[in-house]
């Protein structure tokens, strides 16, 4: 069983959906976020609502790990972050709650993120590159005592047998709904009509990007449908279809009552 904490768990929110990217990044890099040592959803929790109160869209950083040796999926993988400024859509990120310019990591956390940059080396969601947030520009981000601890972490790594068939999932916590409007009407007014009658829920976002619903398919996520031929448009979502948009609606907060 994977050991990254799924969105749905710690209370993942969002002002709106990031902008989708390329599914395949080139490194993953560290950060911290020079803030209390926070453990446990507090840390993910914590992080968010300091990016929410500045108007982000969400949680910039992919994963979030804690001093307890914790791992918490943020913004999706298949979203484009906001963490390394000039990089965001070729690089996924881990931010580390805590200073590490005054505090130095545990084993506790030096072995999570090691754990982490092995699984997801081996899944393919970056190439074998870690780097400090720093290698990217002018910043003593992730802290001297984190960063002059990465040889270590990759020292770690290297030494894991990562076994896919350990992780019940392809992606941290691809969990949630996508809605995806596949007929002609999946105009922004006709998003924004059908989000105010499903009303907006933890873990679930729309999109007319027929890629990206095809993408999240690909990870396992639910991805239903609405407001055409959803059958025939993608064999694998499940299509909530009504004569009206309001019909529409009704019968996709029944379906999503369900979920």
């Amino acid at each position: 069983m994977s050991r990254i904490v799924g969105r749905a768990d710690w209370g993942y929110r969002e002002n709106r959906t990031p902008a989708s990217a390329p599914r395949n990044r080139d490194a993953l890099v560290v950060h911290h976020a020079v803030t209390p040592e926070w453990t446990g959803v507090q840390a993910p929790r914590g992080i968010q609502q300091i990016h929410l109160d500045m108007g982000w869209a969400t949680i910039g950083y992919t994963l979030v790990a804690t001093q307890a040796g914790e791992i918490y999926s943020a913004r999706p993988l298949a979203r484009e972050g906001a963490h390394t400024r000039g990089h965001n859509r070729s690089v996924h990120a881990v931010c580390v709650a805590g200073n590490f310019d005054q505090h130095t990591p545990t084993d506790e956390c030096l072995d999570a993120l090691a754990w982490l940059f092995a699984h997801g080396r081996e899944r393919g969601w970056w190439d074998d590159v870690l780097r400090g947030h720093r290698d990217y520009g002018s910043t003593s981000c992730p802290g001297a005592n984190l960063y002059a601890a990465l040889g270590e972490v990759r020292r770690r790594a290297d030494s894991l047998d990562d076994d896919p068939a350990d992780d019940e999932t392809e992606e941290p916590a691809m969990d949630g709904i996508l809605l995806y409007v596949t007929s002609r009407e999946g105009t922004p007014d006709a998003l924004a009509a059908l989000w105010q009658t499903v009303g907006r829920g933890d873990g679930v976002a729309v999109t007319a990007d027929r890629s990206l619903a095809e993408a999240e398919l690909d990870r396992g996520t639910t991805v239903l449908a609405v407001g055409g031929p959803a059958a025939d448009d993608l064999g694998d979502a499940e299509a909530v279809v009504g004569e009206t948009w309001a019909e529409t609606g009704e019968r996709l907060a029944e379906r999503l009552a369900e979920a």
